[in-house]
């Protein structure tokens, strides 16, 4: 926690590791919340980090944020 209202969920890398392109597929994935506000920064993970991403929180709301940064790989 950064401040009270004011702080980070680590969303990503999890304890097992993506052997493919590792650099970029355990970078880190994190979720800022401020109050109401949330922004969710995908570091610089690819399509197949983001697919397991999208599993591991399927039925959640986790992965909902106000502003979504996505890495540069799908472009």
């Amino acid at each position: 926690m950064i401040e009270k209202d004011l702080y980070f969920d680590i969303l990503w890398p999890q304890n097992e590791l993506i052997h493919e392109n590792i650099l970029n597929n355990n970078s880190i994935v994190a979720k800022l919340h401020h109050n109401n506000f949330s922004a969710l920064f995908t570091g610089d993970i690819e399509k197949i980090a983001e697919e397991k991403i999208l599993e591991q929180y399927k039925n959640t709301n986790i992965l909902h944020a106000d502003i979504l940064k996505v890495g540069h790989h799908r472009f």
